[in-house]
Formats: C-alpha cells, sequence, structure tokens
C-alpha cells in the first residue's frame, strides 16, 4: 500500500471521508515526513503545495510522521512518531 500526499482541500476531505467509513479511529498515517530542520515533505517526492496541520504543529522534535486525525470533522494534521500504530 502508498502513503497519501495530499494537495488539496478536496483531496484532504476525500481521504478523511474515506479513512472514516473504513474505520479509522484516531489518525491516519499520510506520506508526509518532517526534516530534522522542520521542513514537511511528502515521501514521493511530489510538491508539498498544502497543509492542513493543527495550529501550531508540527512541532519540532514530536515525531517525523505526519498523520491525520480522524476523530475531528476536517481531516487536521499533526506530526507524530512513525512507531505510533495507526
Amino acid at each position: 500500500a502508498d502513503l497519501a500526499s495530499i494537495h488539496n482541500s478536496k483531496e484532504n476531505n476525500f481521504v478523511h471521508r474515506l479513512a472514516v467509513s473504513k474505520g479509522a479511529v484516531n489518525e491516519l498515517f499520510l506520506g508526509g515526513a518532517i526534516t530534522q530542520s522542520g521542513i514537511p515533505l511528502w515521501i514521493d517526492g511530489s510538491k508539498w503545495d498544502y497543509s492542513n496541520f493543527y495550529p501550531g504543529f508540527p512541532i519540532n522534535g514530536l515525531g517525523s510522521c505526519v498523520a491525520m486525525d480522524t476523530q475531528g470533522t476536517s481531516g487536521e494534521w499533526v506530526n507524530t512518531l512513525c512507531s505510533m500504530k495507526q
């Protein structure tokens, strides 16, 4: 399976609705990563041209993986440890 890169709000809403309909109850890993210098990038190499992080995120040092919150209604993102079970 491939992790999603999201480039606009329409894609974000689609992924959020799909995840919720398939039973994702907390967070869903996306194909994003946060570099050590705090710069976000998509692991598929596509341009980082959209972001839906919660205010204050990404938090430097919290984790380098990007996940979507599937509990809320807006599909906002956080950075998290890559070892967290999603």
